[in-house]
Order: C-alpha cells, then structure tokens, then sequence
C-alpha cells in the first residue's frame, strides 16, 4: 500500500532534491504540507498535483505564474551557460 503522508526526505528524494531544499520551499509555502503533532508532512497526492503543476507552467524559468507559490521558478531557473546561481 502507498504512503498518503510523505516525510520530507521521502518527498525530496522523489524530487530528486535535498533535503535542506524541500524545507526550504515548505517553510515559504511553496510546497503543500501539514503538521502532524510535530512532525512535517507532505500529502502524496499534493506533491504530485505540485509536479504537475510545475510540468504545465512550462518548467522551470517560464513565463507562466507559479501557482503554488510566488517564487518557486526563481529557485530553479537554470542560468544562461557560463553564469552562476539563480535568476531573480
């Protein structure tokens, strides 16, 4: 049976992301996820709907609005070759 409830190190190592990332865009709302007494949680079918979302806005950098949270495209623009770090 699948888990309804991810931990975020299940959740970030679907994502293919760190840990430190996946709190990260959890503490600014960017990626759905509940409390359980005071454990952090991120509902399965959320982050998918998350991904999902993400894939139709064009992926990461593109004009479309995050609708998930306002800065999601910055954290994973990809820089024009040779240039280091994030767009903002």
């Amino acid at each position: 049976m699948e888990k309804l409830l991810l931990r975020v190190d299940e959740a970030a190592q679907m994502l293919g992301l760190g840990r430190t990332k996946v709190y990260e865009l959890v503490s600014r709302g960017d990626l759905p996820s509940i409390t359980v007494g005071t454990s952090r949680r991120i509902p399965a079918e959320d982050l998918r709907r998350w991904v999902a979302a993400r894939s139709a806005a064009g992926g990461c950098g593109g004009d479309a609005p995050a609708p998930m949270g306002p800065d999601f495209d910055a954290h994973f623009a990809q820089p024009p070759h040779g240039d280091e770090g994030p767009t903002r």
